[in-house]
């Protein structure tokens, strides 16, 4: 299934993807995975069919199963509405979590997996066999991995939010919590952190309850959205969580999906249902209904959506109403 989507917010141009090249350091460090093929010659790309176009909108997306997992680029060419996917990798540990990261002129995707170690993959190499660069720290499994306020952020099983600092590759600070960390988010320049049914203020220690699980969380301005297991959205004001701001019940099923954009919230069901509401009166602005069990969504500019269903692969759709 297709758990994360997300893009590259910056313009790339290349003819064709660059070659991989072994880190023994590295390939030492995932000894325990049993990567195969690690001792072959390393595939050359013999052809430009990854080629990218400055115009190009470059989305990645992960693919979580149980023993094996996927990170896919695909490229949506808005000029001539066509939608393909560039290139794709392969992993052997479950991936919770992504995000994208710029360092060093090079456009990094950051892997939060079942491994402690936060694996960073250069989006722009062919066929890597393993990360170009791990963040070592955490103890147990990755669960949730944030860039926001220029800097990278990520949650555990051990309890503990760790900032890091990209240029050192090193812990910058670490925080101790009673939860395990599944997801992060930041609104009103307070970090907020989630395990099930319970959502936590780092800054102040408070923390409030929501009912069913937490599926998603994404922080806006002063404002905290939250999807759960129940088929319920929350919006917190987060300079005072007493109360919801905003809370309604919208499917029998978890709402798995949440994306943010212009002042317009996508949400999606596992049910398949999808809605668009308006961040300032909550006004449903467009749905839709697909045929598939639906775990993640991304809205475009473009009036497209694009989602991720129980198969492999990233799926597009043109929104019935033009609401950007």
């Amino acid at each position: 299934m297709i758990n994360t989507i997300n893009h590259i917010p910056a313009q790339i141009s290349i003819d064709k993807l660059n070659k991989y090249e072994k880190n023994e350091e590295i390939i030492q460090q995932l000894s325990h995975l049993e990567i195969p093929f690690l001792d072959e010659p390393i595939m050359e790309l013999e052809n430009n069919d990854t080629f990218i176009c400055e115009s190009d909108l470059v989305l990645f997306s992960t693919s979580n199963n149980l023993e094996e997992s996927f990170l896919q680029f695909h490229i949506y060419d808005k000029e001539h509405d066509d939608f393909i996917i560039n290139h794709d990798i392969f992993l052997f540990s479950s991936i919770n979590d992504s995000e994208y990261i710029y360092k060093n002129n090079k456009h990094y995707i950051a892997l939060a997996t079942c491994e402690k170690d936060i694996m960073l993959y250069d989006s722009l190499v062919f066929n890597p066999l393993t990360p170009q660069l791990l963040l070592k720290g955490h103890d147990d499994s990755v669960l949730a991995v944030k860039f926001f306020n220029n800097a990278l952020y990520s949650g555990s099983d051990d309890k503990k939010i760790l900032e890091w600092d990209l240029e050192t590759l090193r812990i910058k600070e670490s925080f101790t919590t009673n939860l395990n960390v599944e997801k992060i988010a930041n609104a009103g320049n307070m970090i907020f952190y989630g395990e099930k049914n319970t959502i936590a203020n780092l800054s102040t220690g408070t923390n409030f309850f929501i009912d069913g699980n937490l599926e998603n969380m994404v922080g806006h301005e002063n404002f905290l959205y939250l999807t759960t297991s129940s088929g319920s959205f929350y919006t917190y004001d987060s300079r005072n969580t007493c109360k919801p701001f905003f809370e309604h019940k919208y499917s029998e099923e978890p709402l798995t999906g949440l994306h943010f954009l212009n002042d317009k919230i996508g949400m999606c069901s596992k049910k398949g249902e999808i809605w668009v509401l308006d961040s300032k009166d909550f006004e449903i602005k467009n749905t839709e209904n697909i045929k598939s069990t639906l775990f993640s969504i991304k809205l475009h500019e473009s009036n497209v959506i694009f989602y991720g269903d129980e198969g492999d692969s990233l799926q597009m759709k043109k929104m019935r109403n033009v609401i950007f």
